[in-house]
């Protein structure tokens, strides 16, 4: 963890000086990216979404997130959700924390059992514009599930939380 606070200081250290980016009604955004868990195993987790700002700094979109895990565990998830994610600061800048919302569809194959769930997800995060068209960004998801759906290492559970990375491109 400590490696991430220190790539993220580098980058706000070195790109200070890039002029921050407004987005506005009708921008349209797609991201990709991946996703820290603090589960032991091998865990490649796969994030994709697109949104649209239906006003300035509010966006709605839809996504869908791949978690693959092999080991012992040998599991698979898929979620696929819709969201909505205010931008904090009502002005143009380089750095934007934003917050928001999402509920999903999910779907489990982990030890010998198969659930689907819906899931209730409120993030926070920032967003650094490297560009007007293109950003990074950090998020702390905290993942509620009406069934047992994430990977626990030992079981299944129906709370996780991972902190998910991004590239952003806006057109």
């Amino acid at each position: 963890m400590k490696k991430w606070f220190w790539v993220l200081a580098g980058v706000a250290v070195l790109g200070s000086h890039v002029h921050g980016a407004m987005v506005s009604e009708g921008t349209r955004e797609i991201a990709i990216g991946g996703t820290i868990d603090e589960t032991e195993d091998l865990n490649l987790e796969v994030n994709a979404w697109t949104g649209r700002y239906i006003s300035d700094f509010v966006e709605m979109g839809g996504g869908v997130d791949l978690d693959y895990m092999g080991g012992d565990t040998d599991s698979i998830t898929l979620v696929a959700s819709v969201f909505g994610q205010f931008d904090l600061i009502r002005r143009p800048t380089t750095y934007m924390p934003f917050a928001g919302a999402r509920v999903g569809l999910g779907y489990a194959d982990m030890f010998d059992e198969t659930n689907t769930a819906l899931e209730l997800v409120g993030f926070g995060g920032i967003r650094y514009y490297l560009l007007d068209n293109l950003a990074l960004s950090m998020q702390l998801d905290l993942k509620f599930a009406t069934d047992d759906i994430y990977n626990g290492g030992d079981e299944l559970e129906a709370f996780d939380w991972t902190l998910d990375v991004a590239t952003r491109f806006y057109f």
